[in-house]
């Protein structure tokens, strides 16, 4: 026992802290069993919280006691830990990023010192040079209070002068998140938008759509699904964010965020189960490998029918990382993603009149034979180096590699609400290189104090397609009789002369389609984060693209070929500016203007392809943080105008899709995000969204000047709360329930049809226990307990949303038992 004549603050005191005379502070344990380094193993769950008590929940758990000096904590945060581990180990990642450093005294005893061999800004340093730090049992509950998506710097939410959003990787284990759209309506102004059922990732963010392009660590991936098992939290940007990432839709973008390996041993097998057949296994394994050499392997297993007739989806998904630090202040990071993927491409139902036909939820449009194949490989490689405690360089590479091969029978609109069917049989490889260069350091100017990024990167997309496409028949493609086939959306297989299987593949020779893309562009861009007097804070910066971009079309031998039209050469200059007040270390606020270039690549009927997409944004909003960092809120205004915007040109596409620059757009709007701990128990994430978006100018058809853009609800919102009940005889239960609305949304630009608004119920029940030197952790999710008709959006990626209406998910169950160590 430590003797002490002054009062002491023990582990778990929860009152006001009683007055010392010294600095210097004794926490004794309450458990009375020895605890040595390295030696016995707990279960630690501590949530984000100041640095004081993270240490109190230590000691309490461990049997420790600890001795540091209050002058050395006070204002000090941890973000949250968890898993099971020494005390010792626990200790490391509490003190991570503070400047601490522990030493043991005896068997018991531990002192909390300063690390006089810590970086000056410990969370920067840890970010550039040690990525294998930012893991797992760093969860941060529900509130994230750090993000580098924003300005590719470890910069607080707090002072960060934009709108961004985190879904944690907690929220997403409470809802068991399979897919990312199921993550993303935790955000406020996101919509789900259209995406052939679950081929393609796609949202509206702040009204406009997102082109189905996701990121993944900050770099655009193409067209396509992702597994969700090696995420660690998804952030979204809102407004254009071209500065640091080059071409991008100006509504926002969609970041997904990978486990990283740990330098600590970390393994966790979970087995889900639900309605409709779903079974899905994942596996999740990290730890050292030898003395500065870590290792992650993430591995998905998916296989499931749907409540749609003859869709049904498996995925075999494998992601193996490590990390390498050479030295104090160099690390290597490899990382490689596989996906083989077999599903149905689903166009959803179609519209009669002004709404979504009245035909079951489960009235498969397509044909018995439709499918698509999937086959995906990643390669991620980077590097970052630590000059000094000030100025790192860092290095990304990335290689995406992904074949389609898609045969299905979409339905095509003739108007009048007279449908027939289409074919689309194609052959679709996609490659993507991507690299990026970025040097980042802090220095101080007379006082004011800089936070400087230079960066460069280049970007280059192929993509070709080739097989058989056409409206109605089938040219030299199949043996289809001539004419159309007579489609009745309430009997659509009821020809038996069109009820073919699609999975017959046709020959090479046969082909009648062919395309080619490329996008490529090289990018120079700067920001400086200013700070002065610890309150205000003003970010500038600015990009610099050089664009090249060429696609040919040919069609039943109509020929458009970069031979005969000049392929896209421009430049464009992104500026960035935001300032941010603090008044209040709980409260923040701030403004932003930003320009951006979209990423658009289509080609008009004459040959030309079409001047890029362009977005102004301005916004204002104030930020607050409460209880330590332990929930957190933001609310925003934002008026956002998108120019030159690309729209099928309806009057040159019967027998291709061809384009056209259509006009002017403008989104307006309020939001407002809620997430975190309103008290140890109660967890909490709420939004609401106000968008007002509409057509400014169309040039195509000016009639559709005023009307409100497709598949963006003028109101919507979302509420999920947790209780983890604190009583011990159910210690480990943990109870939540949440909803999600939608107002009305209009289903295409005409306006002549519309999706009714919806409102979801989801609950869900988790109990967690040990069994021996594991956690285990059975849960179960019911979304739509009401089991109510809803639709999520119209099709216009492809410019026919009346014939590609998605209709959501009807009360559905989901189980999981998740073993832990």
């Amino acid at each position: 026992m430590v003797h002490s004549d002054r009062p002491v603050r023990k582990p778990g005191h929860r009152g006001k802290a009683l007055p010392k005379p010294s600095a210097l502070a004794l926490i004794f344990a309450l458990a009375g069993r020895d605890a040595l380094a390295g030696a016995d193993r707990f279960d630690f769950d501590l949530p984000a919280q100041p640095l004081s008590a993270a240490l109190d929940s230590v000691a309490d758990t461990s049997g420790i006691k600890l001795m540091y000096a209050d002058a050395a904590v006070q204002g000090l945060k941890t973000q949250a830990v968890r898993g099971r581990m020494t005390a010792d180990e626990a200790l490391k990642r509490v003190l991570a990023r503070n400047g601490l450093r522990h030493e043991w005294v005896d068997k018991t005893l531990v002192a909390v010192k300063e690390d006089p061999q810590a970086p000056k800004d410990a969370s920067v340093a840890l970010d550039l040079v040690s990525v294998t730090d930012s893991a797992e049992d760093e969860n941060p509950g529900y509130a994230a209070i750090r993000t580098s998506t924003a300005t590719k710097t470890d910069t607080p939410i707090m002072e960060t002068p934009v709108s961004i959003q985190t879904v944690t990787r907690q929220v997403m284990e409470d809802q068991q998140v399979v897919r990312v759209e199921d993550a993303i309506k935790n955000v406020s102004g996101v919509q789900k938008n259209f995406g052939f059922g679950d081929l393609r990732e796609n949202f509206t963010i702040r009204g406009f759509t997102a082109d189905a392009q996701i990121y993944r660590n900050g770099v655009r991936l193409g067209r396509t699904t992702f597994e969700t098992a090696h995420l660690q939290q998804i952030e979204v940007l809102k407004g254009p964010s071209s500065v640091l990432y080059g071409r991008i839709q100006p509504g926002g973008m969609v970041n997904l965020v990978t486990k990283q390996p740990l330098d600590q041993p970390y393994y966790a097998l979970q087995q889900q189960f639900g309605s409709y057949d779903f079974y899905r296994t994942t596996i999740d394994a990290t730890g050292p490998l030898t003395d500065g050499l870590n290792y992650r392997v993430n591995l998905a297993y998916l296989n499931s029918d749907s409540f749609r007739d003859f869709v049904d989806q498996e995925r075999v998904f494998f992601a193996p990382s490590i990390s390498w630090k050479f030295g104090e202040r160099t690390t290597f990071n490899l990382a490689l993603e596989y996906t083989h993927e077999n599903s149905v491409i689903d166009s959803g139902i179609v519209a009669l009149g002004d709404r979504p036909a009245k035909v079951k939820r489960s009235q498969f449009m397509g044909d018995r034979g439709d499918f698509t194949q999937h086959d995906g490989i990643l390669l991620d490689f980077n590097w970052s180096h630590a000059f000094n405690d000030d100025w790192a360089l860092k290095h990304t590479f990335i290689y995406d590699d992904r074949d389609y091969r898609e045969s299905y029978r979409p339905v095509v609109d003739f108007g009048n609400d007279e449908y027939h069917r289409g074919l689309w049989q194609v052959e679709n490889p996609r490659r993507t290189y991507a690299t990026s260069l970025d040097l980042n350091g802090k220095f101080e100017t007379f006082g004011v104090k800089h936070n400087l990024l230079l960066g460069g990167d280049y970007y280059r997309r192929q993509e070709l397609g080739e097989g058989c496409a056409g409206p109605g028949q089938s040219g030299n493609c199949l043996p289809w009789p001539p004419g159309m086939d007579g489609f009745d959306p309430f009997n659509p297989r009821g020809n038996p002369a069109f009820n073919f299987n699609t999975h017959r593949f046709p020959s090479r020779r046969s082909f009648n389609y062919d395309t080619a893309s490329l996008e490529e562009w090289y990018g120079l861009y700067f920001q400086d984060q200013i700070t002065l007097f610890d309150q205000l804070h003003i970010l500038g910066g600015g990009r610099y693209d050089w664009i090249h971009q060429k696609n040919t079309n040919r069609w039943n031998h109509l020929l458009f070929t970069q031979n005969q039209f000049d392929a896209l050469e421009t430049q464009f200059f992104s500026p960035r500016v935001g300032i941010l007040y603090r008044p209040f270390e709980w409260l923040s606020l701030y403004g932003n203007f930003v320009e951006s270039i979209g990423s658009n690549l289509g080609r008009s009927f004459s040959g030309e392809i079409l001047t890029p997409e362009t977005g102004t944004q301005y916004e204002i909003g104030t930020k607050t943080e409460f209880w330590d960092g332990r929930l957190i809120a933001s609310l925003a205004y934002y008026h956002l105008t998108k120019e030159n915007i690309q729209a099928v040109d309806v009057a040159n596409s019967a027998n291709s899709t061809f384009y056209k620059t259509q006009g002017q757009a403008r989104s307006q709007g309020i939001e407002l995000d809620v997430a975190g701990r309103i008290t140890e128990d109660l967890s909490v994430i709420g939004t609401y969204a106000f968008t007002d978006a509409r057509i400014k100018r169309d040039n195509q058809f000016p009639d559709n000047e005023g009307n409100r853009l497709p598949n963006v609800p003028e109101n919507s919102g979302s509420l999920w709360v947790k209780y983890d009940l604190p009583f011990e005889f159910v210690k480990g239960l943990s109870l939540g329930t949440g909803a999600y609305v939608a107002g009305q949304r209009e289903g295409d630009n005409e306006n002549s049809f519309q999706l009714p608004g919806y409102v979801r119920w989801d609950a869900m029940a988790a109990y967690r226990f040990n069994v021996g030197p594991t956690r285990l952790t059975a849960q179960v999710n019911v979304t739509n307990i009401l089991d109510k008709t809803y639709f999520k959006a119209t099709n216009m990626l492809d410019g026919a949303p009346r014939a590609g209406i998605t209709v959501g998910e009807p009360l559905t169950v989901l189980g999981s038992l998740r073993l832990e160590y």
